[in-house]
């Protein structure tokens, strides 16, 4: 989880070569992880929404980062 302009969120990243670019530091012990559309959207949405979390798009080192609600990412996801 991280945070982002006071909001909490999950990163999500289009590619595994993008997340691994996250990956350093403090985070060099997670490896990306594929989740299926389907998955995304009858696991992943509702249970950020429950937690009161955001998505954070893409989020790159030295970078803003934007943050969706997670009804809002699957909108544009399906």
């Amino acid at each position: 989880m991280l945070t982002s302009d006071d909001e909490e969120g999950v990163p999500v990243w289009p590619t595994a070569s993008l997340a691994s670019m996250w990956a350093d530091q403090e985070w060099a012990h997670c490896e990306p992880k594929a989740i299926s559309l389907d998955v995304w959207l009858s696991r992943w949405t509702s249970g950020l929404s429950k937690d009161f979390l955001n998505v954070i798009i893409a989020p790159m080192p030295a970078e803003e980062s934007e943050l969706m609600a997670p009804e809002d990412f699957a909108d544009k996801l399906a």
